[in-house]
């Protein structure tokens, strides 16, 4: 089986991570910017919430 990560930081990034893991897709680390690192984001999102309703945790990061 195929590992995915999976890396986002708008809004259309999380209706993207939501419908991957609805579909049962094996992804085994999910990243996003601190908000604070994003500010170039009008549209941010945090994949972390979406995450956890998954029962997965989003790792976040300042800069790539």
């Amino acid at each position: 089986m195929k590992s995915y990560l999976f890396i986002g930081s708008v809004e259309f990034s999380g209706f993207c991570l939501k419908a991957l893991l609805e579909m049962d897709i094996n992804i085994v680390g999910i990243m996003c910017p601190e908000k604070e690192a994003a500010k170039i984001n009008n549209d941010y999102f945090d994949l972390g919430i979406v995450a956890r309703e998954f029962g997965k945790e989003a790792v976040y990061y300042e800069n790539i």
